[in-house]
């Protein structure tokens, strides 16, 4: 039973592609083999819709996305 959370430092292409997904913090009793089920979370859930306009042409944005144990 592992209680903490994970935040995971993700880069998406414009075309919706995952290019990036690595460890960015780590906080509580959360393993290596859990830290790992996230990054697979995040490879099955790719792609996604490439970028709208309104973004004004970025070729790749990245964001922090937090699991909680």
């Amino acid at each position: 039973f592992e209680v903490g959370a994970v935040g995971m430092k993700v880069t998406l292409g414009k075309d919706g592609k995952l290019i990036e997904a690595v460890e960015s913090r780590r906080e509580g009793d959360v393993s290596d083999a859990s830290v790992g089920e996230c990054r697979r979370a995040l490879e099955q859930a790719a792609p996604h819709d490439p970028f709208p306009s309104e973004l004004g042409g970025k070729e790749t944005i990245t964001l922090t996305i937090g699991f909680i144990y």
